[in-house]
């Protein structure tokens, strides 16, 4: 069972795998599901903060459905404090994190998350970087012993079932088969041009129907407990 506070961090060394993508549109099916959300936006290029702002000046005529901050991982000692204020809050925390591993503050992300969400595409340079980044969480794991509980999540995302040979088709089944002993493997979430056009303010049918199952099954696996408060 969850915690009421639920701290889950969107993360793989490999860029371009959708992973602020899925932060956002795992933050509005939460929301969605009548669960407190709180974005921190701790990716160097802060997409996310980017996006809220922008779409904010264009007098998007909507209730902003969750609160986003940014927050960068220079300083180590700021992000033990940040992490302090996201313990507080009764609801999820989803943070977006940076590709670059070598961040002084990620430890301290990593070894206070509840779930780490790693995204990954079905190709062999993403395999080869999500299996070293699943080395850093074990170095991780060894250092810091049971301190650090994250669960990992892996998410085949942008899957093309149209294309790939029998022997492809064999070795992402192995991978996925593989990547089964240090975590959960979602469903798959197709290559769809919708999932291209985000947004922090809402969430579309066709972009719910195609996260859906991949969601569902990582909201079964945290099981947070509903709720009702807001983030202030």
């Amino acid at each position: 069972m969850a915690e009421p506070n639920t701290i889950i961090t969107f993360a793989n060394q490999k860029g371009g795998v959708g992973k602020t993508t899925l932060c956002m549109l795992f933050a509005h099916y939460l929301v969605k599901s009548g669960h407190p959300v709180w974005v921190i936006d701790s990716d160097g290029q802060s997409s996310i903060a980017h996006f809220r702002k922008k779409e904010i000046a264009d007098g998007e005529n909507m209730d902003v459905p969750f609160e986003v901050n940014v927050h960068l991982l220079k300083d180590k000692n700021a992000t033990d404090k940040l992490i302090g204020k996201l313990r507080e809050f009764k609801g999820i925390v989803l943070i977006d994190s940076p590709g670059n591993l070598n961040e002084p503050g990620l430890v301290s992300i990593f070894a206070n998350s509840d779930f780490i969400i790693c995204p990954f595409l079905l190709d062999k340079i993403t395999i080869t970087s999500t299996a070293t980044f699943i080395l850093l969480i074990n170095r991780l794991r060894s250092t810091l012993g049971s301190s650090v509980k994250a669960e990992l999540l892996f998410v085949p995302n942008r899957v093309d079932g149209r294309v790939g040979t029998k022997e492809e088709k064999r070795l992402i089944s192995a991978t996925k088969l593989h990547l089964g002993n240090f975590g959960n493997v979602t469903p798959e979430i197709a290559l769809r041009a919708c999932l291209q056009r985000t947004s922090t303010m809402a969430i579309t049918d066709e972009q719910t129907a195609a996260t859906a199952a991949a969601f569902d099954f990582i909201k079964e696996t945290i099981n947070p407990k509903n709720s009702t408060h807001s983030h202030e």
